[in-house]
């Protein structure tokens, strides 16, 4: 879903020569150009493809719950996930931009987890400065271990037994700025009950990853979450 403004009304004539209204429609990303016949109620028909709202109020709407939701729900929160309520269900697809692949229940190892699949960073690190450890450790303190408090929560209330997470680390030598950056796929397997312990302040984070399952392109990693400031 996205938000669009209204930039351009004007007509339009097809290659036949039939004349239809053109409204054009426009976000920083995005550009649609919406053709309707002029004969017949040119708003009715808009509001049939657009809501003429923002998407917080569209989210609040019957339409939202019922043509959306609904529709999405069963396919995304499987297994002990279904049990979620509502609003809950909402701000995890809200958090993953609602891409249904990224919020699943899995096991590993016999155990239950959580899985959220974060994408990219977003970020393009430089391999001269932060090798292999101190960009794991890097994405580890500035991303996961407030992640790790907030969806401990959700894995408790779901009765999973841990949390998942997974992202692509983006990585190159800056000496080269047109070569593509390499891709690392990190996961990292948090057991729920040192998830909860770090949230309480129980333990340090460095314990925290000591007791988790770090996975760098397949093969197990030790995090030494100090290397980040390199």
């Amino acid at each position: 879903m996205a938000n669009f403004v209204v930039e351009k009304i004007n007509e339009w004539k097809s290659p036949s020569g039939a004349k239809l209204t053109q409204i054009e429609i426009r976000n920083p990303a995005i550009w649609v150009k919406l053709r309707f016949d002029p004969s017949k109620d040119v708003g009715a028909r808009l509001r049939e493809v657009i809501a003429v709202q923002d998407i917080e109020q569209f989210k609040q709407g019957e339409y939202f719950r019922k043509e959306v939701f609904d529709i999405l729900d069963p396919q995304i929160f499987v297994g002990p996930l279904g049990g979620l309520p509502f609003k809950l269900k909402l701000a995890l697809l809200d958090f993953v931009h609602f891409k249904k692949e990224a919020i699943t229940a899995g096991t590993y190892k016999g155990k239950s987890y959580l899985s959220v699949d974060l994408g990219d960073t977003g970020d393009v690190y430089n391999s001269l400065r932060l090798d292999q450890s101190a960009r794991v450790a890097r994405v580890i303190n500035e991303t996961y271990l407030s992640l790790i408090k907030t969806f401990s929560s959700v894995a408790e209330q779901a009765g999973i037994e841990g949390i998942k997470l997974t992202t692509v680390i983006l990585h190159k030598s800056f000496l080269d700025q047109a070569a593509t950056p390499t891709r690392d796929h990190l996961e990292v397997y948090v057991p729920l009950d040192k998830a909860q312990q770090f949230g309480n302040a129980e333990i340090t984070s460095q314990q925290l990853m000591d007791a988790s399952v770090i996975l760098l392109n397949d093969n197990r990693i030790q995090a030494v979450l100090t290397s980040s400031a390199a």
